[in-house]
């Protein structure tokens, strides 16, 4: 039988979860690179799931702290900025398709487009969707000469 490895503390879970964060948002690296990095640099003695796992959760971490960051209010603004450099820079060459991508970026960026949310919401479940009832009508047909036809 197989020989069990040991399990990791919560603490040692977490302190290689951020390892992992710190390879993903500062090296950048691959899922590639991050599996070749943790088995040749590391004595985890980790399987390849559990690097997914913390790889996983690295990125659970990172969107967090980004959506509670106020990073995001400065990156948002950058890529406002940017987007209004390009418009203005497409407006002078009178480029209509660029002008017009930049306005559904500007609609992505900031949801302008998201769909609109009510509080009275029907949710359809496999009880309220009642079968369609389809006929078959046979159809007849005639083909009667109108006049000047041969």
């Amino acid at each position: 039988m197989a020989k069990k490895k040991p399990k990791s503390t919560n603490v040692e879970y977490n302190r290689r979860v951020e390892y992992v964060m710190e390879l993903l948002k500062l090296k950048n690296y691959t899922r590639a690179q991050i599996f070749r990095y943790i088995s040749e640099n590391t004595d985890w003695n980790v399987t390849q799931r559990q690097i997914e796992n913390y790889m996983s959760e690295a990125n659970a971490r990172l969107i967090e702290d980004f959506k509670n960051s106020t990073q995001r209010d400065k990156i948002i603004t950058k890529i406002y900025n940017r987007l209004e450099d390009i418009y203005e820079r497409a407006d002078e060459m009178e480029d209509l398709n660029t002008m017009r991508g930049v306005l559904k970026d500007y609609r992505d960026v900031f949801g302008i487009d998201a769909p609109k949310t009510t509080e009275n919401k029907t949710e359809i479940t496999q009880k309220t969707v009642q079968p369609i009832e389809v006929k078959v009508i046979e159809a007849k047909y005639t083909h009667e000469k109108r006049d000047g036809e041969k």
